[in-house]
C-alpha cells in the first residue's frame, strides 16, 4: 500500500502564558491510500488535537511544539498558509461532530456546498449549483431541490451531518478526516451515516481516518487502529489484532469495556 499520511512523533501544547498544559505528547500513525484507520481513545486523549494538527487549524493557544506531518510526502508542518489552503478541503477535508457548529446559520446549505465548490474548482454558478444537486443526490438527500434551499436549524442532526459529507466530498479529497461524525446521532441514523461513508469510500476511493471513543464503530468500519492515552499513540495493529489480542493495558481497557456493552 501507497502512504498517504505520515505523523512523527508529535507533540502539541496550549499556551496559557503562565503554564501550559500538554495537549499531545508523543503521536505517530500512518495512513495509506484506500484505507480506513481508527484512532481511538478516552475524551481528552489528544485525538482532536492531533487531528487538527495535520492542516494546522488549531485553536488559538495550541503550539506545535515539535514532530512532523507529511501527505504525500510533503511536511505540511514547514508548508506555507498559502500551500496549506489549496490542501484543505481540496486534498483533505473534515467532518465533524456537530455540524450546525460548523454550518452557517444565515446560508442556505445548497449555497455553502456552492462556495466550496466554487473556491476550489473555480467553476461558475451554474455549473457549481448543477455539481451541488448530484452531491446531494450521492449523500441520499431527499427531495434535494428542496433541501438546496433550507438552513441549517430547518434539517435533522442526520440531514446536516448529510450536508456536510456533501461539502466534504465537493472536491474529492484523498483523505477524509471524520471526528466522532455520529457521536450527536441515535443508533439507527449512526448506522445509515456508516452505511453512506462506506459506499462513497468503495466509489470514489478516499482514505479515511475516523476519530472516536466508539470502538464498536471501528469493529465495523476500520482495516487498521490507533489506540491513544494521554497524548501518546499507545498502540497500533490491524483491526482483528487490537480486538483479538490487545497488548497495551489502556488498550485491553477498552476492550473490556466494550466487551461489556456488546454483551447487554
Amino acid at each position: 500500500m501507497q502512504k498517504l499520511l505520515e505523523i512523527k512523533n508529535l507533540k502539541v501544547q496550549f499556551d496559557f502564558e503562565k503554564y501550559f498544559i500538554s495537549a499531545v505528547e508523543d503521536a505517530s500513525l500512518e495512513v495509506n491510500e484506500n484505507e480506513i484507520v481508527g484512532l481511538a481513545g478516552e475524551s481528552g486523549s489528544g485525538k482532536t488535537i492531533t487531528a487538527f494538527s495535520i492542516t494546522r487549524i488549531l485553536p488559538a493557544k495550541a503550539k506545535i511544539i515539535s514532530g512532523e506531518i507529511f501527505f504525500r510526502n510533503q511536511n505540511l508542518l514547514e508548508a506555507s498558509e498559502e500551500a496549506l489552503r489549496s490542501i484543505r478541503g481540496k486534498e483533505i477535508a473534515y467532518i465533524f461532530q456537530e455540524p450546525v457548529a460548523y454550518l452557517n446559520p444565515v446560508m442556505t446549505v445548497g449555497d455553502q456546498i456552492m462556495e466550496a465548490v466554487i473556491l476550489h474548482q473555480f467553476q461558475d454558478k451554474t455549473k457549481a449549483k448543477d455539481y451541488v444537486m448530484e452531491l446531494l443526490g450521492l449523500v441520499k438527500i431527499p427531495q434535494p431541490q428542496e433541501r438546496f434551499y433550507a438552513y441549517p436549524h430547518q434539517l435533522s442532526g442526520g440531514m446536516n451531518q448529510r450536508i456536510m459529507l456533501a461539502m466534504s466530498l465537493a472536491c474529492k479529497p484523498s483523505l477524509l478526516i471524520a471526528d466522532e461524525p455520529t457521536t450527536a446521532l441515535d443508533v439507527t441514523i449512526e448506522a445509515a451515516i456508516l452505511d453512506l461513508l462506506l459506499e462513497l469510500k468503495a466509489e470514489f476511493q478516499f482514505s479515511i481516518l475516523f476519530i472516536t471513543h466508539n470502538l464498536s464503530i471501528l469493529h465495523r468500519i476500520a482495516d487498521r487502529i490507533y489506540i491513544m492515552h494521554k497524548g501518546k499513540t499507545v498502540e497500533s495493529a490491524s483491526k482483528d489484532d487490537i480486538f483479538s489480542n490487545p497488548k497495551h493495558p489502556h488498550t485491553q481497557e477498552l476492550i473490556n469495556a466494550y466487551l461489556k456493552v456488546s454483551e447487554v
